[in-house]
């Protein structure tokens, strides 16, 4: 007792304490594996899996959480390929809420996304047959009545670029 504790006894201690610190980092790291994060400040607007539920990711078609940003909001909007010449970046464009009372938005240009693409199917049947293209603009909602909610649709007018467009 009055010679203290043996070396190696403390040897061993220390190396149970170095495990046991590697161990407690190993658990965190694979805590945070496991946590899922928005990839920014959002709000949870659906949720379409409950607990104890089997879902396949592979083969899931929608997803299983929808997220909002919080913020501004912006507006995609479907170009038909026809009219893709028409307009630009620089285009000024103004939207409007559907439904009885037209209250309008006003948008600013973010970007053009400079390909064309199948324009996404409206019905969500698998044999409908799509023959429209589309681009899109993204615009920013500068100003908007209070009661506008993600997702919902607007009517969005744009106007036609000149020949100097960019």
């Amino acid at each position: 007792m009055k010679a203290g504790t043996w070396d190696k006894d403390l040897l061993i201690a220390e190396r149970e304490v170095r495990v046991a610190a590697a161990e407690l980092e190993l658990a965190k790291a694979e805590r945070k594996r496991y946590r899922i994060q928005a990839p920014c400040e959002a709000v949870v607007v659906k949720v379409d899996v409950r607990r104890g539920e089997h879902f396949d990711v592979a083969n899931h078609e929608h997803p299983l959480v929808t997220l909002a940003p919080i913020g501004r909001m912006q507006v995609r909007v479907q170009v038909d390929e026809e009219d893709a010449g028409r307009v630009a970046l620089s285009s000024q464009a103004e939207g409007f809420l559907r439904g009885p009372v037209r209250e309008r938005l006003e948008l600013r240009s973010l970007r053009l996304e400079p390909r064309v693409v199948p324009k996404s199917s409206t019905v969500g049947s698998s044999t409908e047959r799509i023959d429209t293209r589309v681009m899109f603009l993204i615009y920013e909602v500068v100003s908007a009545p209070p009661r506008i909610y993600p997702g919902q649709r607007i009517d969005v007018f744009i106007q036609a670029a000149g020949p100097e467009h960019d």
